[in-house]
């Protein structure tokens, strides 16, 4: 395919998410061909800050606020810990009591 800047043929083309054209390894990054669809995405978000709207850092990020979601998915995460945390716990301790049973086992057959 070749380059919607330069015109040069390339084995590896990129097809820009933005505006949709064709570009060659040099020209494939959206600021490197003076892409529209990035102005009109800059365009807009400047439209949302003089409106005093917020942009978000993702497109899901407008459904559920970042602090909300941290804060459940946190209380989830704890919620979460505490069965395995004591599972460790137990296969950890049975683990030391039985390596030292093993220990005086072999001990005791020594003595």
């Amino acid at each position: 395919m070749n380059c919607e800047v330069c015109g040069e043929t390339d084995s590896m083309s990129y097809t820009c998410s933005r505006c949709g054209e064709t570009y060659c390894v040099s020209h494939r990054l959206p600021e490197s061909h003076e892409c529209i669809g990035l102005a009109v995405e800059k365009a807009q978000r400047e439209a949302i800050r003089a409106e005093g709207g917020e942009i978000p850092w993702y497109e899901d990020e407008s459904e559920q606020p970042l602090s909300e979601g941290r804060e459940s998915a946190n209380q989830n995460s704890q919620s979460e810990l505490w069965p395995n945390t004591i599972l460790l716990v137990l296969v950890t301790l049975l683990a030391v009591l039985g390596l030292g049973y093993l220990a005086l086992g072999f001990l005791g057959g020594v003595l």
